[in-house]
């Protein structure tokens, strides 16, 4: 056994007589996940945001009408405060 296979058998790498490292993975394919990942979720929020938007919009003006309609009379007369027990 040659002291070369004894250290790939330990799971050291193994440089070839160039110098090379034949067990290296490429770096490049590392860094090109590290940055798709956050292009993918802005992607994703702006798309989110464009199916979300309408629905928010709706429940806005849902909220708004349903409180004008309890505070505006409120406002406006006298006895509906002493009627609703806040006075």
């Amino acid at each position: 056994m040659r002291p070369t296979d004894l250290h790939q058998s330990r799971g050291e790498h193994h440089e070839d007589d160039a110098g090379i490292d034949r067990h290296a993975r490429p770096r490049h394919r590392n860094s090109l996940g590290l940055a798709l990942i956050p292009v993918l979720l802005l992607q994703g929020g702006v798309w989110l945001s464009a199916l979300l938007f309408p629905w928010l919009a709706a429940i806005n003006a849902v909220a708004l009408v349903v409180t004008l309609f309890a505070l505006l009379p409120n406002a406006v007369f006298s006895s509906t405060p002493k009627f609703a027990g806040s006075e």
